[in-house]
């Protein structure tokens, strides 16, 4: 049964083999993220606070102070101080010192005048916050100097109160002027009727009115007077009614009010009342304070209301309100209105009901004094609307005098003692953890890019070949990996190296993890070799660079060690090293042997280690491939079987020359060298494949360079085991 594999341990050896470029990568951004710290300008946040009083809904009748009510709300104060247009009056408020900081962080753009560029910089420096279940709003402004900042969000808040106050101011001149338009109609009306009234008593000689008439006419003037009233307060209701629709159309082009059933209902009741009680105070005569009327009016009212949230649970149902916008104002507004002028509607066909009654009452009086009652009765009607709108005109001129706007300062902003930018703290988090996923993604991309075998785990799993031994890396004096020959070698230079000595060293004590990997590699070797039939073996790789040659010269070493007599040719006749690394002479050789100009104990070199014997390479050959396949190499390897218990040849590398190739057909076994980190699996796959089609027998393969601890995660080299 085979052991569960963990993904986890997967990902751990991903970051320990990448951890130089984890750390280089958390390094750089750590780097970059403490000369943020250095170099980013200091910047002071202020903060002031305000409280908006938020109005009544409006009735919409004719007092000064509710007939252009506009419910905006704190969503509305908060766009307000976010617009370009306050920002321009806060820049033509600052002092200049502190104009000139603005300017000084702010950069120009070529589309853009420096007044504008300085506003936009300041709608940027500026954050608004609305607390929740409060009405309450929060003034930040930024700055690169703590005064500024205070000016700055103090500026903010009186500009804003002003801005409220003039927008409150507002409204009322629009009442005043239409109120004093009203005026001017009335006067001149009122003018005419008094000017009809002298000429009619002059010319019919008339001066009162009888009782009945004079009754008549009282009742008539108060009818009359009331449903002008309600003509004009119509008027406005419609006026307003306009304006709102246009801002209901900007916010949603296809926001209506719908009605319902319940609602149509609620309107035949608020008519029918509106009704009963214009008769009941003009025809009856009762005071307004009357407990009846009183009465009346309470179930007229409580009408409205119900007729109110009826609408406004039908817009509800319709997704017609969103809380976090005008449209919701706009929409309590619309049906107020509605709902006004459901009940002057009503009021108006009372009164009309009432004022054709006693026009009938007026038709059976004699001609001329009906003619006198209708004059006196049109004095009478206008001069007491216009004696009602000078009434309203001085209202509405106290009212914008001592008006004050919804909006006020709870708390001043005050200078800053801290800056709060940069952020120290928060800019090393965040670099640490960008640093991290970037260091970590990059290791883990790069990770799916390399293709390249890294343990005896991968090599039998993509390869299918078995595993003889793991050999760790050897490192040299600078901390380098010494696995390959090339790197213990000069170019030109026989004598042995100091790390090919340190390393063959290493080979002679047995407390060190190379011995203990090659020592495995002696113990597998024996289990395949059962019966002594392997007597001849080449070591070859799929590429260069790899380390077979030093892969070879450790195994005659360890072989020969363990009693073996081993005999070392170098075979890898178009880049050979090994008289370079061991420091014997290159010639005679191989090729002078098989050229039939050397016999073969003539060019065979006797080494310090006993049982251990190196023929190398020899003269270099134009075409060394030519001399391998012939039936000399054959019969040379054959007699050589018959001194030596084991010849290990060093080959070239299979993907480079065909030379491998021809030798593994005269060996009784091959081992491919696979280099840790850097053979692919398509290198070693595409090796194996070369050898199978020649009918090689590849006895197994040896991981070379393996660093243990990026691999394995150890650190003590004697827990390695390279069985």
């Amino acid at each position: 049964m085979k052991p569960k594999h963990s993904v986890f341990l997967d990902y751990l050896q991903v970051l320990q083999r990448r951890k130089r470029l984890i750390l280089w990568c958390l390094g750089g951004v750590m780097i970059l993220t403490l000369l943020v710290n250095q170099l980013m300008t200091p910047s002071y946040e202020a903060e002031a606070t305000l409280i908006y009083a938020e109005p009544q809904d409006a009735r919409f009748a004719m007092d000064a102070d509710q007939l252009f009510f506009n419910n905006s709300g704190l969503v509305n104060l908060a766009e307000q101080l976010r617009s370009r247009s306050l920002a321009k009056e806060v820049a033509q408020a600052l002092p200049e010192e502190i104009v000139r900081t603005v300017r000084s962080s702010t950069s120009f753009l070529v589309s853009f005048s420096e007044d504008t560029a300085i506003d936009r910089r300041l709608q940027k420096q500026l954050t608004v916050e609305l607390v929740p279940g409060a009405d309450i709003l929060k003034i930040k402004a930024e700055a690169k100097e703590p005064t500024a900042a205070r000016i700055i969000a103090n500026t903010y808040a009186e500009r804003l109160i002003a801005w409220n106050l003039r927008k409150k101011k507002a409204d009322i001149s629009s009442v005043r002027d239409f109120v004093e338009d009203q005026l001017k109609v009335f006067q001149e009306k009122l003018n005419g009727a008094e000017e009809a009234l002298r000429a009619f008593k002059e010319k019919n000689k008339m001066l009162s009115l009888s009782e009945s008439a004079t009754e008549i006419l009282r009742r008539m003037t108060g009818a009359e007077v009331a449903y002008n009233g309600s003509k004009a307060e119509n008027t406005a209701l419609v006026q307003r009614q306009r304006a709102i629709a246009q801002k209901k159309q900007e916010l949603a082009p296809s926001l209506t009010i719908t009605s319902s059933p319940q609602a149509e209902e609620l309107k035949q009741q608020l008519q029918e009342l509106e009704k009963q009680l214009s008769t009941r105070r003009v025809q009856d005569g009762l005071a307004e304070n009357h407990p009846e009327l009183a009465a009346q009016k309470q179930k007229i009212s409580q009408i409205k209301q119900q007729l109110v949230q009826e609408l406004l649970q039908t817009a509800q149902n319709d997704n017609l309100i969103d809380p976090v916008s005008q449209i919701k104002s706009l929409l309590q507004e619309s049906i107020n209105l509605e709902v006004e002028l459901e009940t002057n509607k009503a009021r108006q066909q009372g009164l009309n009901q009432v004022l054709a009654g006693y026009e009938r009452e007026l038709a059976t009086l004699p001609e001329q004094e009906l003619m006198l009652t209708r004059l006196v009765r049109d004095r009478e009607v206008n001069d007491r609307i216009y004696s009602m709108l000078l009434e309203k005109r001085e209202e509405v001129r106290i009212s914008e005098a001592g008006k004050i706007g919804d909006v006020q300062i709870i708390d001043a902003a005050e200078e800053p003692l801290e800056k709060v930018r940069p952020d120290k703290i928060l800019n090393f988090v965040l670099g640490l953890l960008l640093g991290l996923t970037l260091s970590v993604g990059l290791a883990f991309f790069l990770e799916s890019l390399d293709t390249s075998l890294k343990s005896r785990e991968d090599v039998e799993k993509y390869v299918n070949l078995p595993v003889l031994a793991s050999i760790p890396s050897i490192r040299s004096e600078n901390g380098k990996s010494s696995n390959g020959a090339s790197s213990l070698i000069k170019r030109n230079q026989r004598a042995v190296t100091p790390t090919a000595k340190k390393l063959f060293a290493n080979l002679n004590g047995h407390s060190t993890h190379i011995y203990e990997a090659y020592r495995s590699l002696l113990i597998n070797f024996s289990f395949i070799n059962t019966g002594g039939v392997l007597k001849s073996l080449l070591v070859t790789s799929a590429g260069p660079g790899e380390g077979k040659t030093l892969t070879a010269i450790n195994m005659a070493q360890t072989f020969a060690k363990s009693g073996i007599k081993v005999l070392l040719i170098d075979g890898d006749l178009r880049c050979p090293t090994i008289h370079r690394v061991l420091g014997i002479d290159k010639e005679p050789g191989l090729t002078n042997v098989l050229a039939n100009q050397v016999p073969a104990n003539h060019a065979t070199q006797q080494q310090p280690i006993e049982n251990l014997a190196v023929i190398s390479c020899g003269t270099t050959l134009p075409h060394p491939s030519e001399i391998l396949f012939t039936n000399k190499m054959r019969e040379l390897l054959a007699e050589l079987k018959r001194e030596y218990e084991l010849i290990i040849i060093d080959a070239p590398p299979l993907m480079a020359v065909t030379d491998p190739v021809i030798l593994g057909t005269e060996v009784d076994g091959v081992c491919l060298v696979i280099k840790s980190g850097k053979t692919s699996h398509e290198a070693a796959l595409r090796a194996k494949q070369l050898l199978e089609n020649s009918h090689s027998r590849i006895v197994g393969t040896i991981v070379n360079d393996i660093d243990l601890q990026s691999v394995y995660g150890y650190r003590d080299a004697y827990q390695y085991s390279g069985v």
